[in-house]
């Protein structure tokens, strides 16, 4: 029953970083894309000086979410390693306990 508990368990851990993962994924093709097109868009409807300052805003916005997607592909990995890591612990400490004879 332990193992069966314990897979479930680690499971659902592997499942939410992938989940993390493809975030990180669209969030980044979302910001290279759309920012991108949104750049190039505002720059052909607006001049000046004003507009060249909203676009420096827009590229710190843009450059925002690239950071926080590859903060959340680093969160992912992390998660994965610790979720291994532990699930090798657990199944240790189990068989480690299977082992121990009690008088």
């Amino acid at each position: 029953m332990w193992h069966w508990e314990l897979a479930v368990d680690f499971e659902q851990i592997k499942a939410l970083a992938e989940e993390i993962s493809a975030l990180a994924a669209r969030l980044e093709d979302m910001s290279e894309r759309m920012g991108l097109q949104i750049l190039c868009d505002t720059k052909k409807a607006w001049f000046g000086e004003n507009a060249d300052y909203f676009a420096a805003k827009e590229v710190r916005a843009i450059d925002g979410l690239l950071e926080t997607a590859v903060n959340l592909k680093e969160l992912s990995v992390k998660v994965n390693e610790k979720a291994e890591q532990i699930y090798g612990l657990e199944k240790q400490n189990v068989t480690t306990a299977g082992v121990r004879t009690y008088f």
